[in-house]
């Protein structure tokens, strides 16, 4: 939804660093390993910083409730 209103308001090339910044950032769980993009996962996530930042979500790999870690990866 998020994204849906930001790509009518922004000019399409904010939009596009938008949406590359948001591929950089992953969520990854701390049990398994599991790794996927902000943006693949439905969110946004750009021009932000973060040190130790988790977000609580459901692991489709080891189906299990965790923490996940948030980490900027260059691709």
């Amino acid at each position: 939804m998020l994204r849906k209103i930001l790509k009518k308001l922004l000019p399409k090339k904010v939009f596009q660093k938008v949406e590359d910044e948001s591929k950089k950032w992953f969520l990854e769980c701390p049990q398994c390993g599991y790794s996927i993009s902000y943006w693949a996962a439905g969110g946004v996530r750009a021009y932000a910083k973060s040190k130790g930042k988790r977000t609580l979500g459901l692991c489709p790999q080891c189906k299990k409730l965790q923490f996940f870690k948030v980490i900027k990866k260059e691709v």
